[in-house]
């Protein structure tokens, strides 16, 4: 039986979910998101390992709490929430389902 879009994606969550698209729109933040899903990170930790200066990192970090994907788990150390590694997975898994295609020029 087919849903109509109004049951599948509600008013509400196609805002979260534009939000959440939002939040993964940068290459950086899925490489925080990554390294953070192998354990909490120091602030030092994630400028080495995704070569950002602090101030873009800082910009960044902050758009992944204001997200809910991860939170400081005391001064100058991050973690990803539940949430956040519930929608890194699932980005991966999408990855993987779509791997088989190529992506359009415009969209690499």
């Amino acid at each position: 039986m087919i849903q109509s879009a109004r049951s599948v994606a509600p008013p509400g969550k196609a805002k979260l979910l534009s939000r959440l698209g939002a939040a993964l729109g940068h290459p950086g933040r899925v490489q925080i998101l990554a390294k953070l899903l192998e354990g909490p990170a120091t602030y030092a930790t994630l400028v080495r390992i995704t070569r950002m200066k602090a101030g873009p990192l800082y910009h960044h970090v902050n758009q992944l709490r204001l997200a809910g994907l991860i939170r400081p788990k005391q001064r100058d150390l991050y973690l990803l929430t539940r949430g956040g590694r519930n929608v890194l997975l699932l980005g991966f898994a999408m990855c993987q389902l779509g791997g088989d295609r190529r992506m359009r020029p415009e969209f690499s």
